[in-house]
């Protein structure tokens, strides 16, 4: 089910689809992508929206990542005297 992000004006990315079909955000290549759909032409004034479809591993969704989290806790281990793994 899609989520929807708020409608906060956001500052607009810069697509690029090359021959190979290969997906560019402001110059980034989004290598995952299996499937996209663009609506409003490049001809066209108006900002496009482009839906992309992409398989992706998920750390988390609205919190913190749990990479994050655990360097954030190990980090705080050694501040306070912690062994290091020893």
């Amino acid at each position: 089910m899609p989520i929807e992000v708020s409608s906060k004006k956001r500052r607009l990315k810069t697509v690029f689809i090359d021959e190979k079909q290969n997906v560019y955000l402001d110059g980034e290549l989004f290598d995952a992508v299996t499937a996209y759909r663009i609506e409003n032409s490049a001809s066209s004034r108006e900002p496009a929206k482009l839906t992309l479809t992409m398989y992706v591993d998920v750390d988390g969704v609205g919190s913190k990542s749990k990479e994050l989290q655990t360097e954030k806790l190990g980090s705080r281990h050694l501040k306070d005297g912690g062994d290091n793994g020893k």
